[in-house]
This record gives C-alpha cells, structure tokens and sequence, in this order.
C-alpha cells in the first residue's frame, strides 16, 4: 500500500481516538451517601374561584316583564323582590347576595326555562379544580391544600379537600377554605398543591445515581450494583424504600 494512502486511512483513526478521549475526560465520577429528609408529594393544578349559592330565575310558561325590580350590582337580602309580570305572581329571590345579570327588559317576553336574572352569594365561595384521572385517584377527602391566588400571589391560603367526584368528560376536585377574603370573586383563578402524601426522616438518594433501576453500592469496602425500589421524588432526589441504606454506604454514580 502507497505510504500517502496509510496516512490518509490513519487520521480518522486517530480523530475518533482523541475524540473517545476527550469524552471520558468530561466523565465525573461523584460518591455520595444517603441522606434523609422529610418529603411531601403533592397534586398541582388551577382552579376556579365559585360561589356557594347561585339562584338562576327562570319561569315555566311565557309571560311579558311588567317590571325589574333590582339592578345589576345590587347587594340584597333574602325575600327581595326581582321581577314582576303580566301574568305570573312576581318572583322573590331565595337567597341574599349579589345581582349578577339580568338578560331582560321591561316590556320584553320571557321564554319558558330562559335565565332572566342571576343572584349570587358571594360571601361563601369554595374552589373548583379538574384534574387528569393519573392524578385523581391520589386525592382523598380532607387532605390539605396550598392555595395561591392570581390576584394575591404574595400570600397563600390553607384549605381542605371537600368532594372528589366525575364531571362530564373530566374529575373535579372541590375544595373549601375560611382563608379566603372577601375581595376574592367568583371567576378569579387559584393555583393549587394537594399534598397526598407526606414522610419523615426518609431516606433519599440523587435521581441522577440510578440507572437502569440500580445504583452502584459500596459497603464495607465492597462495591456492588443493587436493584432499588423507589418512592417519592422531591427535586433532584428520590425516595428509597428498599433494600435499606446505611449513611455510612457510599452510592458512585457519574456525573456528566
């Protein structure tokens, strides 16, 4: 063979050497031991502000509106009048709150199961949130829950798990809270962590150390791979439920 050819056949011989060499440099290898913490798993979502009591006025038959008489925005107690018409009894509202919308005007047909006027009270409010069913069969009735509010981003609130229950085509959550203000509306939204699970003293180990579902374990100067069990993540690290690990073993893992 031509000497010309040899050299031209070694060099990327030798790039793909230097290459692999230059890969195994950046290589790192970290030792650690087993450390323990205290772990919390949580649910996260939005959710939705609602109030306790709304009364939709709606009537059975048609009939022409005589008169209105409440406004939009208007605060009133329970047994106040709302509309009166040609041909029914005028309609009293069940509940005090708030007069949210009225659809109608005087003189106007009202159709049989059309909503003319909304009544919300908004004093009493509780949290809607829907959530994917991986993570609905985690929440339970009573668990604790973290609320931050849009509108209030530097404060959170303590609220609980009321009622877990299918909607249509999703699963809801509800949650109630004594925390919230009164500025809080209906409509507004709320970020949500349901904490479903909490351990003490847990022993935990960095994700990055395990691969293939094994970690590289010395104990007692003797280095060994060993299939773990896993549990709860909290951000970079994982929960180790079996076998049990000493802080004196020491986990090798390589870092890149």
């Amino acid at each position: 063979m031509n000497k010309n050819k040899l050299f031209f056949l070694l060099i990327p011989i030798l790039i793909l050497f230097s290459t692999t060499i230059y890969k195994f440099k950046k290589t790192k290898i970290v030792i650690v031991h087993p450390g323990k913490r205290n772990i919390t798993e949580a649910v996260y979502g939005l959710g939705t502000i609602s109030p306790a009591k709304v009364f939709h006025l709606k009537i059975g038959v048609m009939a022409m509106i005589k008169k209105i008489d409440v406004e939009e925005g208007q605060s009133i107690v329970e047994g106040t009048s709302l509309v009166e018409f040609d041909s029914i009894p005028a309609i009293k509202s069940p509940i005090a709150g708030l007069v949210t919308s009225i659809a109608y005007k005087v003189n106007e047909v009202a159709f049989p199961q059309m909503n003319i006027l909304t009544v919300m009270d908004i004093k009493e409010k509780y949290i809607t949130l829907s959530l994917e069913e991986q993570a609905i069969v985690k929440i339970k009735i009573g668990q604790a829950v973290r609320i931050v509010l849009e509108a209030i981003k530097d404060k959170s609130f303590k609220g609980e798990v009321k009622a877990v229950y299918p909607g249509e085509n999703q699963f809801i959550v509800k949650i109630i809270s004594k925390e919230l203000p009164e500025e809080v509306l209906p409509g507004m939204t709320a970020d949500i962590s349901i904490e479903t699970d909490y351990k003490k003293d847990t022993t935990v180990i960095p994700i990055q150390s395990i691969v293939n579902k094994k970690i590289r374990l010395k104990r007692d100067g003797k280095i060994s791979e060993v299939t773990v069990k896993t549990g709860i993540k909290i951000d970079n690290f994982i929960e180790i439920i079996d076998p049990i690990l000493r802080e004196t073993d020491e986990i090798e893992y390589e870092e890149l």
